[in-house]
C-alpha cells in the first residue's frame, strides 16, 4: 500500500504511522476525490502517476487542505501534529 488506497468494496485505507496529520487528512481527501471519480462520475481507475484522475485527485486534495486551513485557522497547530 501506498499511504492511501481504495479497495474493490470502496473502502478506503490511509497510513498514518509517523506521519503529520496534514497529510493525513490530504490523502484522505486524496482518496475521498477517487471514490467521486470512480462511484458518481463512473470513471474507470486510470494510471497511478499522471493522467486525469491522478492528477485532479492531487489538486483538489491539496485546494480542500488549503480551504479548510484558511477558514479553521485556530486547528493550524493541530494539521502539525
Amino acid at each position: 500500500m501506498t499511504t492511501g488506497s481504495r479497495d474493490t468494496n470502496n473502502v478506503i485505507k490511509v497510513l498514518t504511522k509517523n506521519r503529520i496529520s496534514r497529510d493525513i487528512f490530504r490523502t484522505l481527501a486524496h482518496e475521498w476525490v477517487h471514490e467521486y471519480q470512480r462511484t458518481v462520475l463512473g470513471r474507470e481507475r486510470g494510471p497511478d502517476i499522471g493522467g486525469l484522475n491522478e492528477d485532479e485527485a492531487n489538486a483538489l486534495a491539496g485546494s480542500l487542505i488549503k480551504k479548510f486551513e484558511k477558514k479553521f485557522p485556530n486547528f493550524e497547530e493541530m494539521m502539525y501534529e
